[in-house]
């Protein structure tokens, strides 16, 4: 969920069409309750809301009505935020968020001054509040090419991750995409996102990921005791490997430190579903675009399906993957790449229902420009 304003004006910001209000268009905003988000999610299976896209801090008292709610209903929250917020805010989040991911853009105060015009002193402040009351808490560093994506940058936020918090705090390291004010520039290379998490880990860190990078090793979680493989990651895809019910290592015992949700409900699928009456949609993966928003509306005022598929290089197909979505319901979902072998998705979605694809570059982009107007 996300929502407009941000407390930054970061040079490079992803979703800046939604961050930066003076850029937003009319057509991007759709008008939610605490109650509907919620009873979507329900209807779903979605079993977590993740706050995210613009800052959640800009509209705390929602996120903290529809938390609550949520809460109840069984479900689980989750913060994302660059977290320039007050301790008195925290405290009132603190019952209701069960993860927190915090972006530490650098530790350097200058580049918070004149990159995010912001500053960092609060936002290690509030680190230090959630890791002091409990709560499961992992850290982001966006690694700007030839600024922030460099030994220094790694090193001092492990030296501070270890003298603050403690070794078992996950930390990503997120690869770079030029956008809004840092366009004259490249994409992090790997190679140094990759280095960025050796000297993580040799200053005692266990848990160092990349982020925004696709086919790697480096986005699977092992176990540091025996090396076993206990998490699979490709994209935005996940699959536990080696974990037992309590989130250790099935190989050796070890504590992973993981938290894992309860058992998930069964998606609906269906191998030959009659669809006369939808028009088919394909998309192709291609460079970095390995994950697709589909926006849909559904303008009847009966209950419709959505169908979706993955298509495989060898000519095989998935079977049909189904979306109910209620009268007047507007909704976004995600479709990303699996595997190496996957050429793409293909949807299958009824006629007459308004629906545009988005072209996802990162994972925490929200595009609001679909490819039917050409970009």
């Amino acid at each position: 969920m996300g929502n407009i304003g941000c407390m930054f004006n970061c040079h490079y910001c992803q979703n800046w069409k939604t961050s930066q209000v003076k850029y937003l268009e009319d057509r991007d905003v759709h008008y939610y309750t605490p109650e509907q988000v919620v009873d979507t999610a329900v209807r779903h299976g979605i079993r977590c809301i993740s706050w995210t896209y613009n800052d959640p801090v800009v509209w705390h008292e929602f996120i903290l009505d529809t938390a609550h709610l949520a809460k109840q209903a069984g479900l689980i929250n989750q913060y994302k935020s660059a977290f320039y917020i007050t301790s008195e805010a925290i405290d009132e989040l603190l019952p209701y968020i069960d993860i927190f991911s915090i972006s530490l853009k650098s530790l350097d105060e200058d580049y918070y001054r004149k990159i995010t015009k912001g500053s960092l002193q609060p936002v290690l402040n509030g680190i230090k509040q959630v890791y002091d009351a409990g709560k499961h808490l992992e850290l982001s560093t966006l690694m700007i090419a030839d600024i922030s994506d460099n030994e220094e940058t790694a090193m001092k936020i492990s030296d501070w991750m270890m003298e603050n918090l403690d070794s078992t705090v996950p930390l990503h390291f997120v690869r770079f995409h030029p956008d809004y004010k840092m366009q004259d520039t490249i994409r992090t290379p790997v190679d140094r996102l990759i280095r960025a998490r050796e000297v993580a880990m040799e200053r005692g860190i266990e848990h160092v990921y990349l982020g925004n990078v696709v086919n790697t090793p480096f986005t699977n979680t092992f176990c540091r005791n025996c090396g076993h493989k206990l998490v699979d990651r490709f994209g935005l895809n996940a699959k536990i490997t080696g974990l037992d019910d309590r989130g250790y290592c099935t190989s050796c015992g070890h504590d992973a430190h993981v938290k894992l949700f309860s058992k998930n409900k069964p998606v609906p699928t269906t191998d030959n579903p009659e669809l006369s009456g939808y028009d088919i949609r394909t998309f192709d993966w291609h460079g970095d675009i390995v994950s697709l928003h589909i926006q849909l509306k559904n303008n009847t005022d009966e209950e419709i399906k959505i169908y979706h598929r993955r298509r495989n290089q060898d000519g095989k197909y998935n079977l049909w993957t189904m979306v109910f979505l209620i009268p007047d319901e507007s909704f976004r979902l995600i479709l990303s790449k699996s595997c190496n072998e996957e050429i793409g998705p293909e949807v299958a979605i009824p006629q007459g229902i308004p629906n545009n694809f988005h072209e996802v570059f990162d994972r925490a982009h929200f595009p609001t420009i679909s490819i039917e107007e050409g970009k």
